[in-house]
């Protein structure tokens, strides 16, 4: 035995000096369970549950029956919901505190326009749209909702849609948003709508059409309006109260990393900081939407990333 062993390490040896090194076993990450070498915080529910919500916080389940809709919605996380970068990766979502001689971090400065001013408002929402693959944001549309912002009701949010209301994927006492989706047998369409409106700002957040083997497109917010503007880029994430994540591409293959991949190209900018101050309550969305089905094209495929500040009374 000893002289098999002798015989293993020189070849280790041998097969080292010409830049062979062995490899390590190759962690494997489970969302369900975790598994070696997953962050702890990401441990935790299934994607159709509560993003890290205590038990028995799960929302209701979408529309059942033969007509409707898959089951697209990925859930909210409640109020107790660890902040979003935490919940996301763990530990790795914590700053890097750099060299013992490194200066303080620089400020996080917000865009040259405020998202939610000069008007107060009772409800300011902000909609990002992101590349799918390189999370690049596309550009952002802001509305501001006077004071108080109060609840639309599911036929009023149905019919800006455009759709039924049986199409509705998320809770119907939502408060944050209303995500709808009519899946693709040639044509499908999905729309985000803010859940509490007030005075003349319109609550579409989002509209785009899905094509079976083809192309649709986004209807709003269209190109032309996009703003580019975020201010500072690479601040820490901005905290948010609770994290809805709708796949309207594969619920059943949707992996939450992708979504909080996304949330974080968003939270983590200068504008995300300024929705976040005190005096407001912050919530996100986050969509994944695709042009065509059938056979998926990420490459046509968006994130649809919305942030939520809601003025406290």
């Amino acid at each position: 035995m000893a002289a098999e062993r002798r015989r293993t390490l020189l070849l280790v040896a041998l097969l080292s000096g010409c830049g062979w090194t062995p490899e390590p076993e190759k962690a494997r990450f489970d969302l369900d369970g975790g598994g070696a070498g997953a962050p702890d915080a990401a441990i935790g529910p299934r994607v159709d549950g509560s993003v890290n919500a205590p038990d028995g916080a799960l929302p209701d389940a979408a529309p059942s029956g033969p007509d409707a809709a898959p089951q697209p919605d990925a859930g909210a996380a409640s109020d107790a919901a660890a902040p979003a970068d935490d919940a996301a990766t763990g530990d790795a979502a914590l700053p890097d505190a750099g060299s013992p001689d490194a200066g303080p971090p620089p400020p996080c400065e917000p865009p040259a326009v405020d998202p939610c001013g000069p008007a107060p408002c009772g409800r300011c929402v902000v909609t990002f749209r992101l590349d799918h693959t390189t999370l690049a944001r596309r550009g952002h549309v802001a509305r501001c909702f006077d004071a108080p912002a109060l609840p639309l009701s599911v036929e009023a949010a149905a019919a800006r849609a455009g759709l039924p209301a049986d199409r509705l994927v998320t809770p119907a006492d939502a408060r944050d948003v209303f995500v709808f989706w009519e899946p693709p047998l040639d044509f499908g369409r999905g729309a985000v709508i803010s859940a509490l409106a007030g005075g003349d700002a319109d609550p579409l957040l989002f509209a785009g059409t899905t094509v079976w083997d083809g192309r649709g497109d986004v209807e709003t917010p269209a190109d032309a309006e996009l703003a580019a503007d975020v201010g500072s880029e690479g601040c820490a994430a901005a905290d948010a109260a609770s994290l809805r994540f709708t796949d309207l591409v594969d619920a059943d293959a949707a992996d939450r990393r992708l979504f909080f991949a996304a949330w974080d190209a968003v939270a983590r900018t200068g504008l995300a900081h300024r929705m976040a101050a005190p005096g407001g309550r912050l919530a996100g969305a986050v969509v994944r939407y695709a042009r065509s089905v059938g056979a998926f094209d990420p490459t046509s495929a968006e994130w649809i990333v919305v942030i939520i500040r809601d003025s406290e009374p």
